[in-house]
């Protein structure tokens, strides 16, 4: 997504105040919310209109010293992928701009299906049992007079070969990382070749456990956002932390609902799919143990990063002002989730 005319992100963008100022006058799109009134997700279209005025825009990544948090839970992250949801939705209607650079338009076309494959996901599921339940039985004589048996083609291979596709697509880039740090040295920093490497390995663990979920919260977003229902621009809540099981119920009961009908409609008419269909099932009925559990604080070694080893100066000088002002004792190393790298816009 990146070159001489990619996005940048609203934080952590360094930007001529000339070329801001002269090229991205962002228009509010005729109609009402959600695809109509001000744009949500408005620094990709604020890159796009930089790229379009002969600026170049691209990332940085040699320069140290930028951070950003993320959401502390799943409901946090949920609430704030509902907005980019709709905020890429809304650049449907800027596709056909003028001027645009034709890698402007397709980070817009990348990050609209971004949100559209969850519910094409969806639509796939339910496609796959549909399918298994109105399939004719095999008809081993479509002819008369054969003399011997046409056996129903054998997808076996078609098969393997999607699960490594699979494989390669979501799994292969972070152990091909992961190598790439233990032969460079750069392993040391995320605790050594061990650690790192179930660090690796538990958030495989976790995004297969989680992405059911994500699912279930983006296919609803779409749907609300195609629906015409606007959900504006909640505030982003620092510090909310850790979820009670009880807000894990409340939360997530929706998606455990859904996922025991699922089951259960799927063993009436077609018992031979519920074990193809548990690996998205079960997380979704477990969904408001995982919401809670998720959201608590790490209490082993897994994870580490080499901010939290070695904190930059900006980062021990937060830590030292805020516990002065706060009054609360320094903790030892900075928050985890912290990650490096600036971003250059308008160079």
């Amino acid at each position: 997504m990146q070159g001489a005319t990619g996005p940048f992100w609203g934080h952590n963008a360094i930007v001529r105040v000339q070329a801001f100022a002269e090229s991205c006058g962002l228009p509010e799109l005729q109609g009402k919310p959600p695809f109509g009134g001000h744009i949500l997700s408005h620094d990709y279209v604020e890159a796009a209109l930089l790229a379009r005025a002969g600026w170049k825009v691209e990332v940085d990544a040699s320069i140290d010293g930028s951070f950003e948090e993320g959401p502390e839970n799943l409901l946090s992250f949920a609430k704030r992928d509902r907005r980019w949801c709709q905020g890429n939705l809304q650049h449907i209607r800027l596709l056909l701009a003028p001027g645009l650079a034709p890698w402007s338009r397709f980070v817009f076309v990348l990050g609209i299906f971004s949100y559209l494959v969850s519910l094409l996901w969806f639509g796939f599921l339910v496609a796959s049992v549909i399918a298994a339940v109105t399939a004719p039985p095999p008809d081993y004589f479509p002819e008369p007079h054969l003399l011997f048996p046409v056996f129903p083609s054998d997808r076996t291979k078609e098969m393997i070969a999607l699960m490594i596709g699979i494989f390669g697509l979501l799994i292969m880039p972070k152990f091909a990382i992961l190598t790439e740090s233990v032969l460079t040295r750069r392993v040391g920093g995320f605790g050594g070749a061990m650690r790192a490497f179930w660090s690796v390995v538990t958030e495989v663990v976790l995004t297969s456990l989680i992405a059911p979920l994500m699912l279930m919260y983006q296919t609803k977003a779409v749907l609300q956002v195609l629906s015409g229902r606007d959900g504006g621009w909640p505030s982003s809540q620092r510090g909310e932390g850790q979820l009670t099981l009880v807000q894990g119920i409340r939360a997530g009961l929706w998606i455990t609902a859904t996922g025991a009908v699922a089951l259960a409609v799927t063993a009436w008419l077609s018992p031979d799919l519920v074990p193809w269909l548990l690996p998205v099932c079960l997380p979704m009925l477990f969904a408001p143990v995982l919401i809670s559990w998720s959201s608590r604080p790490l209490t082993h070694k897994l994870f580490i990063t080499p901010d939290e080893l070695t904190p930059a100066p900006v980062v021990r000088s937060y830590r030292e002002i805020h516990a002065r002002w706060s009054g609360a004792p320094q903790a030892p190393l900075p928050q985890p989730g912290l990650g490096r790298g600036a971003q250059h816009a308008a160079a």
